[in-house]
């Protein structure tokens, strides 16, 4: 969970050079909408900060991103990774 003052903010994810082979990393979103999801070609972006949207935060800390291992790919045929997320006030 962030804890962030009510606002808009981009939230933005740090992909990893290593263990990152997935072409669908399953991100989700809580924010003041509901949820989002949106789905990262981790092996396409590795070494990179990568953008999921801008969203509206209610900032009670109930503000947070999640990636789970569902990929829909074969099983045990990708790797997965999750380093750091960071919001940017819009």
């Amino acid at each position: 969970y962030a804890s962030l003052q009510p606002g808009r903010y981009e939230v933005w994810v740090y992909i990893p050079d290593l263990y990152t082979t997935t072409q669908y990393a399953h991100y989700w979103i809580a924010h003041a909408g509901g949820f989002t999801l949106r789905v990262v070609d981790q092996n396409a972006n590795g070494g990179r900060w990568v953008s999921l949207g801008t969203y509206n935060f209610v900032g009670a800390g109930q503000d947070y991103v999640s990636l789970n291992d569902v990929t829909y790919e074969p099983y045990v045929s990708r790797l997965i990774a999750f380093d750091a997320v960071k919001w940017v006030l819009r």
